[in-house]
């Protein structure tokens, strides 16, 4: 994963972001967050890492798992 062709432009975000984890997205965030810091970016990025994290605790909640 190179963060700075993925951050370089929308395209290139959207490509990788339609399909990368929770932990990618959380980099790609802080790059961004301490890099170039466009509101877009960091917009779309938090949005992508939200819907993984919530996917990922409605998971562990449907089979009974504690969120902590």
């Amino acid at each position: 994963m190179n963060i700075d062709k993925i951050l370089d432009n929308q395209v290139a975000l959207n490509e990788f972001i339609s399909t990368c984890t929770e932990a990618q997205a959380m980099s790609l965030l802080h790059a961004e967050l301490h890099g170039r810091q466009r509101h877009t970016f960091i917009t779309r990025i938090y949005s992508r890492f939200n819907r993984l994290r919530a996917a990922r605790e409605r998971g562990m909640l449907d089979n009974g798992k504690d969120l902590r």
